[in-house]
């Protein structure tokens, strides 16, 4: 039918690990989503993102953080735009 969903979605991922600072090594992680017409026709998500790790080798441990965005749109609908952010640790035995 004419009004059939199609869906389409890619996403890039780019990533970087560095050398900051002398404690251990620094991950960097940008990432683009795009998807059209994934619940209904007109559709679309467009999602942002960054994530940060910076390693404690001294320690076993690993710092981390992220923060995205999604912006969603429907013909006819406006939604809100959501922001998320994050941090953590990890610890290794």
């Amino acid at each position: 039918a004419s009004a059939s969903i199609d869906p389409r979605m890619w996403t890039v991922d780019l990533g970087y690990n560095m050398s900051v600072v002398d404690a251990g090594a620094t991950a960097v992680k940008i990432t683009y989503s795009q998807q059209d017409d994934g619940l209904v026709v007109n559709d679309d998500l467009n999602w942002y993102g960054i994530n940060v790790q910076q390693e404690l080798s001294d320690y076993g441990t690993s710092l981390y953080g992220g923060i995205s965005r999604a912006e969603y749109s429907r013909t006819g609908t406006n939604y809100e735009d959501l922001t998320a952010g994050w941090v953590g640790v990890r610890v290794t035995f």
